[in-house]
């Protein structure tokens, strides 16, 4: 005896348009809002640039062995002349050079001005923080561009302030 009834399965084909559409619907309206969770490239850059200064910074300064703190001066004010990797480092770019040591550089530029490996233009103070003739703030701003493809914009990081646009 043969058997007359045939099981479905599977989705016929209106309710496989139905679903599609419902999708195609959803789509349309969810995909452009995700446009505004996307972060911002130089606000993430910024970030990562501050925080590496901050930590190569803390690292210079806590280093007994860069800067002596038993010679009368303290910190970044001791720009005595030190061996450093085969190199002798000291002066007013003593902090600088220091710093870029501490960084993936890809090229310098004059004086203490060059860009790391992820496109951030570094360009550091070339003083001895000290100097009792200068008339400027005993901090000294560290620039930073953090689309230095684009050159549009210069952050600077001031010691204890927030950025400034």
């Amino acid at each position: 005896m043969k058997d007359n009834f045939k099981s479905k399965y599977g989705f016929s084909m209106a309710e496989l348009l139905i679903c599609l559409g419902l999708i195609a619907a959803l789509a349309g309206i969810l995909i452009p809002s995700l446009g505004q969770f996307k972060p911002d490239r130089n606000k993430g850059m910024f970030k990562k640039a501050y925080l590496l200064t901050e930590r190569i910074v803390y690292e210079l300064v806590n280093d007994e062995d860069l800067y002596k703190s038993g010679t009368g001066v303290v910190g970044f004010d001791n720009v005595e002349t030190i061996n450093y990797n085969g190199l002798q480092i000291g002066g007013k770019t003593k902090f600088c050079k220091l710093f870029a040591d501490k960084l993936n550089t890809t090229s310098s530029g004059t004086g203490c001005k060059f860009t790391t490996t992820d496109g951030i233009y570094w360009e550091l103070p070339e003083t001895n923080f000290a100097d009792a003739q200068s008339e400027a703030p005993a901090w000294r701003p560290i620039k930073i561009d953090v689309n230095a493809k684009n050159k549009k914009t210069i952050e600077d990081v001031n010691a204890g302030e927030t950025c400034n646009k």
